[in-house]
């Protein structure tokens, strides 16, 4: 009897295996059948680490050229090509990709992408606005220009969509406080895939002229520590490619000599680059900084680099160098304040 009993048992667990392994192989093969489809690859492989910066709202061609799924192991290798443009169609990319996917207890899931060929190039010509010329400019080492008027663009070379380089002839007004540059400038532009722009990346100067008319005039000097005039005038004049300072009388506070041109400079780029030293208006030294008090930036056209005078000029006020300050063994100070305002002589 208790033979019987075990010969049942052992059946029973026999035939419970065979049911459950029947099952498993089932629920397998429905779950591997449901691999990734065609537009599930594509929207994973767009949305993916690799894609999803590039903002692909359009695809022309999407392949599956290869595909490698392992039931047994769980795995789905994907091989395809890709061409597609950006939201504002401004480049194209291009590029083979393989994709792995994985299963697991929610499904199918990718988990990674590999490329293995990759491109992308404009669609569009660079934006020759005078907001993104100036940039362009200033990362290209004309960081005065900061305000273009009067902008004229002229094409030097067509360009078709593809092409990753291309030239401009650029004339416009560099317009500054009391100056203004007349500009002509050839701009080579070109472009980068990884960041998908445009960047300037040559500029040669064909022509520049200035214009000082704001300038131009005679003007009396008075010393505000006495409140007196010192009998000299001064006199602002352009003979059509340089402004020059003339005075009737001599003055150690006026006097013409290695005149700097910092019309063009802001307030920080004169106090980074330059400092007093000596009888030059050298480069500014690592490990000091300078400060600068009582004074109109806006209004400082030329400074003069004579160790007796250190003055800054402008069309109102000349600034004289104070005694100089230290601070601290890393700190110096170079404060100014004005010496004499200047009056329009009139008739």
């Amino acid at each position: 009897m208790r033979k019987i009993v075990l010969s049942f048992l052992a059946a029973f667990v026999l035939l419970s295996l065979c049911a459950c392994g029947k099952s498993s192989s089932v629920i397998s093969k429905a779950v591997t059948s449901n691999a990734p489809d065609e537009d599930t690859v594509q929207d994973d492989l767009i949305n993916s680490e690799v894609l999803s910066g590039y903002n692909i709202s359009s695809v022309s061609v999407f392949e599956i050229e290869k595909r490698q799924t392992a039931e047994d192991d769980g795995t789905d290798v994907v091989y395809v090509n890709l061409t597609g443009t950006d939201d504002e169609e401004n480049f194209q990319l291009t590029g083979s990709f393989v994709l792995t996917y994985g299963l697991y207890n929610d499904g199918w899931l990718l988990d990674t992408v590999e490329t293995t060929e990759f491109s992308v190039v404009p669609l569009k010509a660079p934006d020759y606005s005078a907001e993104n010329l100036v940039d362009g400019l200033q990362s290209c080492g004309f960081s005065d220009i900061s305000n273009i008027s009067n902008l004229s663009i002229e094409e030097q070379t067509d360009f078709e969509p593809g092409e990753s380089s291309t030239s401009i002839t650029a004339t416009f007004d560099d317009v500054h406080t009391y100056v203004t540059y007349h500009r002509c400038l050839y701009i080579v532009y070109e472009f980068d895939q990884d960041y998908c722009m445009w960047f300037c990346r040559h500029v040669d100067e064909i022509s520049t002229s200035e214009e000082w008319a704001d300038l131009i005039g005679e003007y009396y000097c008075v010393n505000l520590e006495d409140g007196e005039t010192d009998g000299g005038v001064v006199i602002w004049d352009y003979d059509g490619t340089t402004v020059n300072w003339y005075f009737t009388q001599q003055s150690d506070y006026l006097r013409e000599s290695d005149m700097i041109d910092v019309s063009t400079m802001s307030e920080e780029e004169w106090l980074v680059n330059y400092q007093f030293y000596g009888d030059n208006l050298d480069y500014y030294l690592n490990g000091y900084s300078a400060s600068i008090t009582n004074l109109a930036w806006n209004d400082i056209c030329y400074a003069s680099t004579a160790t007796y005078s250190q003055i800054l000029w402008g069309p109102d006020h000349i600034y004289a160098m104070l005694d100089e300050e230290d601070r601290d063994d890393y700190s110096r100070v170079f404060p100014y304040s004005i010496r004499y305002e200047l009056f329009p002589v009139t008739d």
